[in-house]
């Protein structure tokens, strides 16, 4: 290829639509690779008043820009947008914060156009924990406060008690991580969100309790967070729950569950009391939880008559009690597809699973994580009969490492059987040596 062809390309790319330029410029991950685009010439400068999305990743330049220049650089590069749709900034610098002017002048600059806005400012101690920015949260507050923001992230922060009410009337997503945040403080601030749907709470420090009014809300995720002891939801939109990793909780409270389609909840850890009212239209619930016996979970599953997907693994003491396999159809008729757990497929061997002959009749997916092989045959074989519109068997042969060649051996002539006698069904082995929580 000759040296002539470079200048020949450069031209071709002046000749592109500013929009596609623009395009170019929003998928850069640091400041300074976006000047040097702007300086290539007057298209791509002019390009860069067209971007709407930046995305600034810090430990893409961390290690060649300090904290200062790298603020800096943003900024210059924020100010040379006019229309900016979405601006997310992940600012690591361990030495310094980011400043507070310099935020408060990008959420200026932006104000009129702004939808979309992701700040976290990570720093980490000596001893590798993150510390948390002590007044960003006040300074961001003053200024989004009415503003046309619908999504806001915030990552590293401490949001005090003695702000007055949030207004953030267009505000349709919240996600919070690793904030400090008091159980009050966080409910008079989502009081404020008048039309917020979805809420991410992940690994909050110093808040106790989750007590939410809010009538907008229609998905609400908790995630690896120890602090939260109880959950009171009064939501009455609210279309999906999940919980995971929350090892504190010791009670879930949804005041109307009327429309709530999906819950998943894995606490894996703790064994929670939970009362979800009028939860008849729940028609997904991934449950992974502590339970000492099979009543906490058919308290739980008994009352969604529209149950259609359900994925059980329980976290049992020692001598659990058997499961009859009829209780179990009996329990939820109208699934379509159930994913069984190692500990609830060892309760329903120990079980009379040839009581009965009650059905699921529409079910079409089926997946067992099993750690035993050798009941395999009698017992899948049971729950096939009362399947008869299977199309999908996924199963999951779990063994001890000094036993997995026998274990193979046992579960290879089982499935044999059971492909012979079943032809219709499609099976798939999943065979791993690792032991997988989630049955999905």
């Amino acid at each position: 290829m000759s040296s002539s062809d470079a200048p020949s390309r450069s031209r071709r790319s002046q000749q592109l639509p500013v929009e596609v330029l623009a395009r170019v410029l929003s998928l850069l991950r640091d400041a300074e690779s976006f000047i040097r685009c702007m300086a290539v010439s007057r298209e791509w400068h002019q390009a860069a008043k067209h971007v709407d999305c930046l995305f600034f990743d810090g430990y893409q330049y961390r290690d060649r820009l300090s904290g200062q220049d790298a603020e800096a650089m943003i900024t210059k590069t924020i100010m040379s947008t006019t229309r900016l749709r979405s601006l997310s900034v992940m600012h690591d610098d361990p030495d310094k914060w980011l400043s507070d002017s310099t935020v408060i002048a990008w959420i200026i600059h932006t104000r009129a156009t702004l939808r979309e806005l992701l700040i976290s400012n990570s720093r980490e101690g000596n001893n590798k924990i993150h510390r948390h920015h002590p007044t960003l949260f006040r300074a961001l507050y003053e200024q989004l406060r009415n503003s046309m923001v619908e999504k806001l992230g915030l990552d590293y922060v401490i949001i005090p008690p003695s702000i007055p009410p949030a207004l953030l009337p267009n505000l349709h997503s919240l996600r919070l991580y690793d904030v400090r945040i008091a159980s009050a403080t966080l409910t008079a601030f989502i009081a404020g969100c008048s039309a917020l749907e979805l809420l991410r709470l992940i690994d909050l420090r110093d808040c106790e309790s989750v007590d939410l009014h809010c009538p907008s809300l229609k998905e609400f995720v908790v995630e690896e967070t120890a602090a939260v002891g109880s959950i009171r939801l009064d939501c009455p939109r609210l279309k999906r729950l999940l919980l995971r990793d929350v090892g504190g909780i010791a009670s879930l409270t949804v005041e109307d569950g009327s429309k709530l389609k999906k819950v998943e909840i894995f606490t894996e850890d703790c064994k929670p009391t939970i009362d979800i009212r009028h939860a008849a239209s729940i028609q997904h619930a991934h449950l992974l939880y502590k339970g000492d016996s099979w009543t906490h979970l058919a308290e739980f599953v008994g009352g969604m008559g529209c149950l259609r997907e359900l994925g059980v693994c329980i976290q049992d003491d020692d001598n659990p009690p058997p499961v009859d396999l009829e209780d179990f159809a009996l329990l939820c008729p109208g699934l379509r597809t159930l994913g069984i757990g190692p500990e609830l497929w060892e309760r329903l061997a120990q079980g009379d699973f040839r009581r009965g002959r009650s059905r699921w009749h529409d079910l079409s997916q089926l997946s067992i994580d099993t750690l035993r092989v050798d009941c395999v045959v009698s017992l899948l074989s049971a729950v096939l009969e009362r399947c008869p519109s299977l199309e999908t068997l996924n199963l999951g042969p779990r063994a001890p490492e000094d036993s997995w060649e026998d274990a193979v051996s046992s579960f290879t002539t089982s499935l044999i059987t059971i492909a012979q006698k079943y032809p219709a069904v499609k099976v798939e082995v999943d065979f791993d040596h690792s032991y997988t929580i989630v049955p999905f």
